[in-house]
């Protein structure tokens, strides 16, 4: 929905739906059905929080929120600012660098300061905003932010006012991170959801033993479209998305988890729904072995998925990537994750970002990535290697020659 401004406006007053406002919403996307059922969804929480609210008000008696926020607000605000001043006092200041765009990579810069007030992280020195449309607005960068050093220091604190105050950023307008009006920022989350694999980076220099290594990060969506029959006719095509995931770094104290959305949390629905709504068939979809970076705690696996057309048509397919240049990092001795790839089932290699064409006949791959490893692989449990070679996470010769475990005959000869 690039290009879609809307100023606030009642969705729904006194009840009844504004549909001027919905036919509007319908009229400015590809995907009308979905988006508007995402529209209702919210709509629906907001309801349901609204009466939830209303009834904990009825059963304590409670007229107005005023005092109880306060209380909440400031007990929360405390209990932030003693984590941080549990932290050591310093600035931390590590870079990231992300594929981007063709030839244009981006350079994430950031400087965390620790003391008694707070943290403050300082974006300076970042890439500027760029001619596609991955830029980032502020808020954006405000929320991963946050939430990448609520995953670190503050999980058992809510979100509110109180516990976000002593969370400060500081970001050049024009900066890749703090984009201004108009750049493009609908492919937002691929610089976004990288920003707590930099924050991590500053953190680990102070906290390692609490610190993951670097993940996929960026969701690894399908959006295709193509031919509802064949022959095909113009405008009767179907669009579909599929979330599709890589894998999370690993962590000081087990391994990173496998095909997993994070920071974003985000899931992937059945392949079943994506392939009924469409005549595209999954014909692979596994963990992609090998790819966790080996470490003494191992990174997550990406996945290999490949997709082709029933019909005897091409078909397009739109792919927002990261790490295919740059893989997620080890630390501490530990291994890279495998960098991501797209590509033909022909063997030709296609760009992590663009619009593709997959010719009739031919399936598109996609391999995403790994995360990186922590602590030197030759300390890892060896039941652990054993038991990723048996599930097949792992070959014999990567047991063998970086994790220096010598597998039994008959376990090699399986493999």
């Amino acid at each position: 929905m690039e290009g879609l401004f809307l100023p606030v406006l009642r969705i729904v007053e006194e009840g009844v739906v504004n549909e001027t406002l919905m036919s509007v919403i319908r009229a400015n996307t590809r995907l009308p059905v979905e988006t508007e059922g995402d529209t209702y969804a919210l709509i629906s929480c907001n309801e349901i929080g609204c009466e939830r609210l209303t009834e904990m008000m009825d059963e304590f008696g409670i007229d107005d929120l005023d005092e109880l926020s306060d209380h909440i607000i400031d007990t929360s605000k405390a209990a932030m600012l003693e984590k941080i001043r549990e932290l050591p006092r310093g600035r931390w200041t590590p870079s990231l660098m992300l594929d981007g765009q063709e030839n244009e990579p981006v350079e994430l810069r950031a400087a965390l300061t620790v003391s008694d007030d707070g943290i403050n992280v300082d974006y300076t020195g970042t890439s500027p905003m760029v001619r596609h449309n991955f830029n980032v607005p502020l808020c954006y960068t405000l929320a991963y932010t946050s939430y990448a050093l609520g995953c670190i220091l503050t999980r058992d604190i809510p979100n509110n006012a109180g516990s976000l105050e002593p969370r400060t950023v500081t970001a050049e307008p024009g900066s890749i991170v703090h984009a201004t009006k108009p750049a493009a920022v609908v492919q937002r989350h691929q610089i976004g959801l990288m920003l707590p694999d930099l924050i991590y980076g500053c953190l680990r220099q102070c906290i390692p033993e609490r610190v993951p290594a670097e993940g996929a990060g960026v969701l690894w969506n399908i959006s295709a479209m193509g031919p509802r029959h064949s022959p095909a006719t113009l405008g009767d095509d179907f669009p579909v998305n599929i979330v599709t995931t890589g894998g999370m770094g690993a962590l000081p104290s087990q391994d990173g988890l496998s095909a997993t959305g994070f920071p974003s949390g985000v899931r992937g629905g059945p392949v079943e729904i994506f392939e009924s709504m469409s005549t595209l068939v999954f014909w692979r979809k596994q963990y992609r072995a090998g790819s966790g970076g080996p470490g003494t705690t191992r990174g997550g696996l990406g996945q290999h998925i490949e997709l082709g057309n029933s019909l005897d048509e091409p078909f397009s397919c739109i792919t927002a990537y990261e790490r295919v240049r740059f893989p997620a990092r080890g630390y501490f001795d530990g291994h890279a994750g495998a960098s991501g790839y797209v590509g033909l089932s022909s063997g030709e290699t296609l760009p992590g970002k663009g619009r593709h064409i997959v010719p009739k006949g031919t399936r598109i791959v996609i391999k995403s990535p790994g995360g990186g490893g922590l602590g030197d692989p030759r300390k890892r449990d060896q039941a652990l290697v054993r038991q990723d070679v048996e599930n097949e996470l792992v070959s014999v010769v990567t047991a063998r020659d970086i994790y220096g475990v010598e597998l039994e005959a008959r376990a090699a000869a399986a493999e």
